[in-house]
């Protein structure tokens, strides 16, 4: 089973996004809280990360880079409700292999997974 880590700061969007993701059959680690998440990053492995751009603490980008420093090969998912921000910037050079805009439709967030992750979309 594929691990996934989420994370954002708003509690409800995090719930939502990782019974999503449960429910395709992925164990997730779902953390509200971003520098938890860089701790975590440093003790454990994950086969994809899922972070929200904008949040208190350490924001997405500082996830993303994060992750790729310890395992390069970790794909990493940015999302954020301010992605027209960042269109055409170069995120690939920050660690970031996507960037999804919120709010993230159910079968649009597990197709980009499912590809990243290079599993079989149903």
């Amino acid at each position: 089973m594929r691990h996934v880590l989420l994370v954002d700061d708003d509690e409800f969007v995090l719930e939502v996004i990782r019974d999503m993701l449960e429910m395709a059959g992925y164990r997730v680690t779902a953390l509200h809280d971003s520098t938890e998440a860089l701790k975590l990053i440093k003790k454990e492995s994950f086969d994809l990360v899922l972070t929200d751009l904008r949040m208190p603490g350490a924001n997405g980008l500082v996830i993303a880079k994060a992750t790729s420093e310890r395992q390069p090969h970790i794909p990493v998912i940015l999302f954020s409700g301010w992605a027209a921000d960042h269109d055409g910037k170069d995120l690939a050079g920050k660690g970031v292999d996507l960037l999804l805009a919120k709010p993230i439709a159910m079968d649009a967030l597990l197709k980009s997974v499912a590809n990243l992750l290079l599993d079989e979309v149903e």
